[in-house]
Formats: structure tokens, C-alpha cells, sequence
């Protein structure tokens, strides 16, 4: 089609960009609604957990680099293999890496962790961590509400459906699992969640 100038370049970008983000959206509402009519089913097997938050940093390796973000992960040593829908765990956790590089500023950290549950024998602890602005406790339980939005004025720097964290609570207990964070306003978040993993006695679906 011809030359292209850095300024058209960069305004194609910003197309690409903002119709990623868009398809982003659908998508999210989609699966909400099918989450919502009761039509969604888990398929567990057996996968390593890194494999999964390894393939979440190479997506989101551009914005990382970007906002020039640390990316830290810690897995423990003694750590078995998850027993759960795959896909579903990788929303999950694209979910929570998602909103932790978004509500982080500029140089960053962001930390990826993974131990055996103290809640639950054979159960497995996910948390995501950040440096970032951080939640008001009032609105710890808000957050997990469809369509709810901390900051509802139309100039929010942050934008999405505010169905991202719905969904992956649907997704977290459908395994029988829980989901929660702990923040503080100013202090950085950490989302916390947990799996079964192939030891666990009352894994999902094995009625």
C-alpha cells in the first residue's frame, strides 16, 4: 500500500491497540454471560503451574516493558501439579497480571506466587502482588461484583467492564475454591486464590 510515516505508523498502533482492548471486552462479556446462564463447565486435568504463568509473562511482556515493570515469580519447591480446568486457571491469572500491571505505576513490581495452601490439605495458594495504588478496604467485597467499578467518574485513567473479577471468582469457585484480596489505599494489592492440586481428596468434578 506504500510508504508508511512514523506518524501513520503510530496512529495504526494505537488502532491495533485500541481494537485488541474492544475484542477484549466482547470477550469478557461473552463469558460472563455464559458464566451467568450456568452453561460453563470446568474440564480438569493435570498442568504444571508455571507453564501457565510462564505463557501469561510472554503476553504481557510489551507492557511490561512499557511501564518498565518487575516481574517476579516464586513457586515452591515441593509444589504438585494442578488439578483444574487449564484455560480457566489461565484467565484467571491473565486477569489478576492484567489489572496488577494496570493499577501499577511506572517502574513497578509486580510478583507472581505459588505455595501449598494452609487452608486446605493437597490445595494449592496463588497471589498475585503489586506495588500499586492499592484498594480501600471498604471496597474489598465491591470489587468482585459484576459491573462494579472503584471509580466510576468518566475521566478514570482505567477502563474495562468491570466484569473481569467476577468472572474469575465464578472460575475460582466452580473448582471449589475462594478468592480475596488484601490492600490497603496506597499500599499495593495482593489477590490471592486457591486450586486444587492432584493431591487433594475433594478434587472438582470427581463425583
Amino acid at each position: 500500500l506504500g510508504e508508511v510515516t512514523p506518524r501513520q505508523t503510530e496512529a495504526i498502533q494505537s488502532v491495533i491497540g485500541s481494537s485488541r482492548q474492544l475484542l477484549g471486552m466482547i470477550e469478557e462479556i461473552l463469558t460472563y454471560a455464559r458464566t451467568n446462564a450456568r452453561v460453563t463447565r470446568i474440564e480438569p486435568t493435570n498442568f504444571s503451574l508455571s507453564d501457565v504463568i510462564r505463557d501469561i509473562h510472554r503476553m504481557s511482556a510489551s507492557l511490561l516493558r512499557k511501564k518498565r515493570l518487575h516481574f517476579a515469580v516464586h513457586l515452591a519447591e515441593d509444589l504438585p501439579l494442578v488439578y483444574a480446568d487449564r484455560d480457566k486457571t489461565h484467565h484467571v491469572l491473565t486477569n489478576l497480571v492484567g489489572n496488577a500491571i494496570d493499577f501499577t505505576s511506572e517502574g513497578g513490581r509486580i510478583q507472581v506466587t505459588a505455595a501449598r495452601s494452609g487452608r486446605k490439605a493437597g490445595w494449592l495458594e496463588v497471589t498475585v502482588e503489586d506495588d500499586g495504588i492499592g484498594i480501600d478496604v471498604e471496597h474489598h467485597e465491591m470489587i468482585f461484583r459484576e459491573f462494579a467499578q472503584v471509580d466510576s467518574s468518566r475521566a478514570r485513567r482505567h477502563h474495562g467492564t468491570g466484569l473481569g473479577l467476577a468472572i474469575a471468582r465464578s472460575f475460582v469457585q466452580l473448582h471449589g475454591g475462594e478468592i480475596w484480596v488484601e490492600s490497603e489505599l496506597g499500599r499495593g494489592s495482593r489477590f490471592r486464590f486457591t486450586l486444587p492440586s492432584v493431591e487433594a481428596s475433594d478434587q472438582p468434578g470427581a463425583a
